[in-house]
């Protein structure tokens, strides 16, 4: 058996044989830009994702013995707010996005 025959020098022999013309050489484990895909988030997960907040100060309120009051402004006025933030904030990716495609 030959001692360089793991896939480790097997993979570097071809990337070495696989020079661009600028000498470079390709790195077997680094993925393409055009094979990566992008996931969209849909509408459920921006929802879910802006109520962690509201629970996060639900559970600061339960310890510190908050008001009724003071919980429903926590997630009334939570989740909205985080809505939009992670709304906005997936607009700008997608513009982003989409000026490093052109």
């Amino acid at each position: 058996m030959d001692k360089n025959s793991n896939p480790f020098t097997e993979s570097t022999k071809t990337a070495k044989s696989e020079q661009k013309d600028d000498g470079h050489t390709l790195n077997p484990y680094q993925p393409s830009i055009t094979g990566a895909k992008i996931i969209q988030p849909t509408a459920g997960h921006l929802l879910v994702w802006s109520m962690i907040p509201s629970i996060i100060a639900c559970a600061y309120g339960w310890y510190h013995s908050w008001s009724t009051l003071k919980f429903a402004l926590a997630i009334v006025l939570g989740v909205p707010f985080t809505l939009a933030a992670l709304i906005l904030n997936e607009k700008e990716r997608a513009k982003g996005q989409q000026s490093k495609l052109e």
